[in-house]
């Protein structure tokens, strides 16, 4: 029998409805000691079975989970005869605390900073749901269905962590829920076809990253989603139009407003997915290199980092004490489904999250949504807690499904129409094996102003039923182009011509060649000579991509009136190399 592990209480990080996040020393039977963060169970939902469950079902997944822009568990267990998931400490910020502090000193986080955090957290999305665990087996299918500038870390180590995963869906074999008492969401991040209650699809989580992108960027909340086609059109117009984006090129900052757009479409297929994103992302972010990530962190998050502190319960009966794991929780119990009335209707003085930002959280016959609280920044939004009426929904679901040009604003139905949806129709099963999880619990999202290992915790909250992903339509590749010639105009004093070549020849290459600034975009095989006569002078970058390598990223020059030959050396070279130029 393997010694049971002893866990000192250091330090109360945060506390909410569902329990408490700790700060403690770790101690294995052979005294080995680790600094970890405890996220605990409060007593009284131990004989609930849903929350008891999904609790351990979201630290199962995440265990599954290796991407170092994910929050990592450790381990599950239980101490007092509470669950305990006990998962890595980050000492950090949380992006909305992030854009508050530094609004607050009149400031904007960097351009290219903020486009490699967004970028990191669109890899995470993209590592959730497509990438097979390395454990094997198929992918996990994870839809995080809660992406916020709350629910995205910093530390002062300069790691991106998304946090909060407790209100995913994914493919799991081991799962233990399996009722849907609850349901959970962030209504200022929800795209609109989930307010109008489609099954979720990895678009939506596009769509989140869409408005926390915004968010990041204009330093400011992006208001309450409209459902309305022609609302939404309006309404996403006006916020790019005001975005202040006056320290970069006007052509760049046409270019951000695309992307905006583009992640924030209405329809889920026009979105991007997560690894187009990426690609978006970081081109951006190249571009425009006004910061150094880790020193960003370094300076601006310890400094944000330095101010915050959580005040715990001075007579917290754990904290300064020396506790002993146990299987308590693993142990079948009387059990039961009742949602206790401090779920939904909070007493006096009891936080109805974990931290600042309330999610979704009532029982589902009855379920309706709770904006953030309002701050200076972020601007207000409406609680949505109105009563529907069925045929005012029925009727914007048919507008919503109708063509673009077919559709007319109808009349204000006098009540908030976008909470107290009714469940959507379950899609029909697929064939394949694999059984589909709707991981709960409302994040561990710190108390007030995500101090510490509490924000990159993930949240204690229930989900939907889960139903099985629908992946977004996929946007059809490219073809590779072939070595020979493309004529695109004249070579003279604002254009210019180059001949690539790439040694050694490969079978496996994908090129894409494209303009820092300008249009022209050709993607090509590597195979022989690509001449490309008539392009705009300046700068133009490339990505060269193999099957069993990392992408490699170089640039080169047109030169106006010249026509140049250049060669790119795979086995160690950085850059493109000019050979030869003529008039």
């Amino acid at each position: 029998m393997h010694p049971r592990r002893s866990f000192r209480f250091l330090e109360e990080l945060s506390e909410g409805a569902f329990g408490k996040v700790y700060l403690a020393e770790m101690v294995t039977g052979d005294s080995f000691k680790s600094v970890v963060a405890i996220k605990l169970l409060h007593g009284k939902w131990t004989r609930h079975e849903e929350i008891v469950q999904r609790s351990r079902d979201e630290a199962r997944v995440l265990g599954l989970l290796h991407h170092r822009n994910i929050i990592r568990v450790e381990d599950l267990t239980s101490i007092n005869g509470q669950v305990a998931v006990v998962m890595e400490y980050l000492n950090g910020v949380d992006g909305k605390t992030l854009i508050n502090f530094v609004g607050d000193k009149g400031g904007f986080i960097p351009r290219s900073i903020t486009f490699e955090v967004l970028s990191q957290v669109a890899s995470a999305l993209d590592a959730a749901y497509y990438v097979e665990p390395l454990q094997g087996g198929e992918p996990l299918r994870l839809i995080h269905r809660d992406i916020k500038p709350s629910n995205v870390m910093l530390t002062m180590a300069g790691e991106v962590k998304v946090l909060d995963f407790g209100t995913a869906q994914a493919h799991f074999e081991d799962r233990e829920a399996k009722t849907q008492a609850l349901a959970f969401g962030s209504a200022a991040y929800m795209a609109p076809e989930r307010l109008l209650g489609d099954p979720d699809a990895p678009s939506g989580d596009i769509f989140s990253l869409g408005v926390t992108l915004y968010e990041f960027l204009a330093m400011k909340g992006f208001g309450k989603i409209q459902i309305r086609p022609a609302r939404f059109e309006e309404h996403l117009q006006e916020r790019l139009d005001e975005m202040e984006l006056s320290d970069v090129a006007p052509e760049f900052a046409q270019r951000v407003r695309e992307m905006l757009a583009s992640v924030l479409a209405y329809e889920a297929s026009a979105r991007p997915t997560a690894p187009q994103v990426v690609e978006l992302l970081e081109e951006l972010g190249e571009e425009v290199a006004d910061g150094s990530l880790r020193r960003f962190c370094r300076v601006v998050v310890a400094d944000c980092r330095s101010q915050l502190k959580h005040e715990g319960d001075p007579n917290d009966p754990l904290t300064g004490t020396m506790q002993i794991e146990d299987t308590s929780m693993f142990i079948e119990r009387p059990a039961t489904d009742e949602v206790p009335a401090s779920l939904s209707d909070p007493g006096p003085g009891e936080p109805d999250t974990w931290g600042d930002e309330p999610s979704v959280r009532t029982p589902r016959t009855e379920a309706r949504f709770t904006d953030e609280p309002n701050t200076s920044e972020f601007a207000p939004t409406e609680e949505l807690s109105s009563p529907v009426d069925p045929v005012a929904v029925a009727a914007l679901s048919a507008e919503r499904d109708a063509p673009i040009d077919a559709r007319v604003p109808p009349e204000p139905p006098g009540v908030v129409v976008e909470d107290d949806l009714p469940d959507p129709e379950p899609p029909p099963k697929r064939s394949r094996a694999g059984l589909m999880l709707g991981l709960l619990f409302v994040a561990l999202l710190l108390g007030g102003v995500g101090v510490g290992a509490a924000m990159l915790l993930p949240s204690l909250t229930s989900g939907p039923t889960p139903v099985d992903p629908v992946t977004p339509t996929a946007q059809p590749e490219e073809e590779l182009r072939s070595g020979g010639v493309l004529e695109l105009g004249p070579v003279d004093a604002g254009h210019g011509a180059v001949a690539l070549r790439v040694v050694p020849a490969r079978p496996d290459l994908a090129i894409t060649v494209r303009a820092t600034m300008g249009d022209f975009r050709e993607k090509w095989d590597g195979t022989g000579t690509l001449e490309l006569v008539g392009l705009e002078a300046g700068t133009y970058r490339t990505k060269i991509v193999s099957a069993a390598e990392r992408a490699i990223r170089a640039t080169f020059e047109v030169e106006p009136g010249r026509t140049c030959s250049l060669t790119f050396d795979l086995t160690g070279g950085e850059e493109w190399q000019v050979s030869d130029c003529s008039e």
